[in-house]
């Protein structure tokens, strides 16, 4: 069922005009748990400022920097 919404996603960004460099393949997003290190999302839609961070890097890898625990 991913796979199929994420189609969906990809071809609606495609006729919006989001370029392909904003949808990197196989990013990985570092995770704090003690049972996974990354995780690889099916989609991920990176900002400008994110796609140039990100380039001539080896590895596609985002990390998180921040408090997203859920009690605030």
């Amino acid at each position: 069922m991913n796979r199929r919404i994420v189609m969906f996603l990809v071809a609606t960004l495609l006729k919006l005009g989001i370029l392909f460099d904003r949808r990197p393949l196989k990013t990985e997003i570092a995770v704090s748990s003690t049972r996974v290190s990354v995780r690889v999302p099916d989609l991920v839609v990176f900002s400008e400022e994110g796609v140039a961070a990100l380039e001539g890097a080896s590895r596609s890898l985002v990390l998180l920097v921040g408090d997203f625990s859920s009690e605030r």
